[in-house]
């Protein structure tokens, strides 16, 4: 568990100080989803006018922000690199700068070309344009969570790991004998390809590693350790709310190709679900050259995604270790909320008090650019379909108070989720549901003679807080639609 006396977060870059505190945490957004690289935007100040930097020099440097959990792990890392650096005012104790985190892979955003590869399966494609960056390499290390807050800062190491179930199409160099990457980043390239072949990709954050997972079913995504469920009234992982949704979605899907060398041949790949069969896509090309069996695959994977988008859920949780990609459980009073949910959209924003002198606020910061290529989003077992990006909704009441800085404040987290079927121990796991989440936590709280009691809500009682908060967060999370 951690120390609940020390500090929420803290951020350290190549280059800094050998101290956790030469630029402290003013405010965070983190915006996380499948299948799209994460942004991390942070509002740092400088811990006196002699530890300012000039903002340049940070560009392109690795970094870190650490999160103390309140749960198990004590600490949650998020690595990036920073892709911008900028002053936007000053305080009477310090330069005030705004820093943007991505993942290194969004190196591979700025590297554009045309290219041909012939008689190449689709892992040795995406392997050759992933390690054009010299850094990125193919492994996939044990997960590992810092000791402590303040254990010394080491750049992350950078790679990336398979986790498919089947891998026997990305494997064929038939499925691909002639593939062409025309005026594409090396990152759209590679999302195309995966969204194609029904595969997601997330990030894993280790105590010393970032690894970029690329995987197709619920299998290959993380799995919350240890796997206490979300619920009302656990420390450290709080349930404030939860709210179910549906949606109508076709239950059959059927793809079509052509083989020019055996006309005749019937290349239909059909797979289809439990309802009305009236409800059907018919899909060409299929993008399977040969034979009908190329495309059971990529026919499954679709209907996969129709399936979880039909089935979705919205959660308000405290759990600060959740992320896009994440597996956890929901335990709750009412049978119809339990179950297994995946993580597919997460925003965390957050506040810390006290880092602000009095009558000194944050200046209004410019919009900045978006950091996420072009892609398909996962909200499936599989990634979804060529073309198709799912729109966002914002979910759960503002968190604002007018009074002063010693009234409680509540910290939020919102991460969007997909509920997973209740499973028999005869038959695999499986995501049918998926689900906006929003989570709510109290955060670090520090003894007092006052208590105040919060409403739980949506769960039909109130639970007692004590002290004040240093910090104020607020995570949403949205499901496709």
């Amino acid at each position: 568990m951690s120390d609940t006396s020390g500090p929420d977060f803290l951020f350290h870059w190549e280059g800094g100080s050998t101290e956790w505190d030469q630029l402290r945490v003013v405010s965070l957004r983190v915006e996380d989803a499948l299948s799209s690289p994460y942004e991390v935007k942070l509002v740092l100040r400088a811990k006196t006018t002699e530890d300012e930097i000039d903002p340049e020099t940070m560009v392109g440097q690795l970094a870190t922000l650490r999160i103390a959990t309140l749960s198990e792990p004590a600490v949650r890392c998020l690595h990036g690199l920073i892709i911008e650096a900028s002053e936007i005012g000053a305080t009477r104790n310090g330069m005030l700068y705004e820093v943007i985190l991505a993942p290194p892979v969004i190196r591979a955003a700025h590297r554009v070309g045309c290219r041909i590869f012939l008689e190449k399966s689709t892992r040795e494609i995406i392997e050759a344009v992933l390690t054009t960056d010299p850094k990125m390499k193919p492994d996939d290390p044990e997960f590992e969570a810092p000791d402590s807050i303040t254990d010394a800062f080491e750049p992350p190491t950078e790679s990336f790991a398979f986790r498919v179930a089947d891998p026997a199409r990305i494997e064929d160099k038939k499925t691909r004998p002639y593939c062409v990457q025309y005026n594409e980043s090396n990152l759209q390239f590679v999302a195309r390809l995966l969204a194609e072949e029904g595969i997601a990709y997330h990030f894993e954050h280790h105590a010393k590693a970032i690894v970029m997972v690329l995987s197709d079913s619920d299998e290959g995504r993380t799995k919350l350790e240890p796997f206490d469920p979300v619920a009302p009234g656990a420390l450290g992982r709080q349930l404030d709310q939860i709210r179910l949704g549906g949606r109508m979605r076709a239950t059959k899907f059927r793809l079509t190709d052509y083989n020019w060398t055996k006309p005749k041949l019937d290349m239909k790949a059909e797979a289809k679900a439990d309802g009305d069969e009236s409800l059907a896509v018919d899909h060409y090309p299929g993008l399977y050259p040969d034979e009908p069996k190329q495309g059971e695959l990529l026919v499954k994977a679709r209907l996969e995604r129709l399936q979880t988008e039909a089935r979705f859920a919205e959660i308000d949780t405290g759990c600060r270790l959740l992320g896009a990609g994440t597996v956890f459980a929901v335990a709750h009073p009412t049978p119809r909320y339990e179950g297994e949910y995946l993580a597919v959209r997460v925003i965390l924003t957050g506040h810390v008090l006290g880092e602000l002198g009095a009558g000194e606020g944050v200046p209004a910061v410019r919009a900045s650019h978006q950091t996420s290529a072009p892609s398909a989003r996962a909200s499936s077992a599989r990634v979804a379909a060529p073309g198709t990006r799912p729109r966002s909704r914002s979910i759960g009441p503002p968190c604002r108070s007018s009074r002063a800085s010693s009234v409680l404040r509540r910290q939020w987290w919102r991460p969007s989720l997909r509920r997973r079927a209740p499973r028999s121990t005869s038959e695999a796991p499986r995501a049918t549901r998926t689900a906006a989440c929003a989570s709510s936590f109290t955060g670090i709280w520090k003894p007092s003679a006052t208590t105040r009691s919060l409403p739980l809500a949506g769960c039909g009682s109130r639970k007692p807080l004590q002290g004040q908060a240093v910090a104020r967060f607020r995570t949403r999370v949205s499901a496709p639609r």
